[in-house]
């Protein structure tokens, strides 16, 4: 009997560990399919990006107003596109376990006013106003600039996304103890308390359907968040609808 019961385990065993070969092997699958998929889409949409440009310019001719706000329209579907594609691609590197965190000693104010200057087109089609309170250049962080940087591009772009025209965001930058807090406090829609915690969820979407007003692929928050808990920081919202919505990061300070 007790024979019968030591094969019965290890044949257990060795059924769960071929389940678990078999599940990784299908995960890498999938990251690797995304991340070449991504890549390969991102040629094209560079090329289209470039003769955009070439065209915008006039550098192939001079455009009228009707001509230069289709080439207009091109390229912001181009940009759309491409940040899609970014989006799947951070989240199949993450999925795969390849995402590499570089922590340095970062000062918060530079980064704030880089993403501010990526961010000034989308801001300015559609009248909204940004507004940054004054960040103590003596504020330093630990952290992967390059991931910082997309974590507050992420969340800026889902307050620009969520808030009406004409509306305005604020961001601030400051010490609390041994953290430093940046918040980004929007005068959007807002959302449901109940549906906060899922906003983080990989591909959620609170307005769901063909038709939905506010497109994306629901990944940037949920990249945003697996960033920060990276670089042993966080991320929290606070919302209301029709109240706007308020996110926190907070990182750890160097030193």
């Amino acid at each position: 009997m007790l024979g019968a019961s030591t094969a019965e385990r290890d044949r257990s065993r060795e059924q769960l560990l071929q389940a678990r070969d078999m599940a990784a092997s299908a995960n890498a699958a999938k990251s690797e399919f995304l991340a070449v998929m991504s890549h390969e889409l991102r040629t094209p949409l560079n090329a289209i990006a470039g003769y955009g440009e070439i065209l915008a310019i006039g550098a192939a001719g001079r455009l009228n107003a009707q001509q230069l706000e289709a080439v207009t329209r091109i390229r912001s579907n181009q940009e759309h596109l491409l940040a899609l594609i970014d989006d799947v691609l951070s989240f199949a590197r993450i999925e795969a376990g390849q995402t590499r965190i570089d922590l340095q000693s970062v000062h918060l104010c530079d980064i704030v006013a880089s993403v501010e200057s990526l961010l000034r087109p989308q801001l300015t089609r559609k009248s909204l106003k940004l507004s940054s309170k004054p960040c103590s250049p003596s504020l330093v962080v630990s952290a992967d600039p390059v991931k910082l940087r997309q974590i507050l591009v992420n969340i800026l772009a889902n307050s620009i996304k969520f808030t009406p025209t004409g509306g305005t965001i604020e961001m601030t930058a400051e010490r609390s103890d041994d953290r430093a807090v940046v918040c980004i406090a929007d005068s959007g829609i807002g959302i449901a308390r109940e549906m906060i915690d899922r906003v983080f969820e990989p591909f959620f979407q609170v307005h769901t359907g063909t038709t939905r007003e506010y497109t994306g692929a629901g990944l940037g928050l949920a990249i945003a968040r697996d960033f920060a808990h990276a670089m042993g920081g966080d991320i929290a919202i606070a919302s209301e609808p029709g109240q706007g919505c308020r996110v926190t990061v907070s990182l750890p300070v160097s030193g």
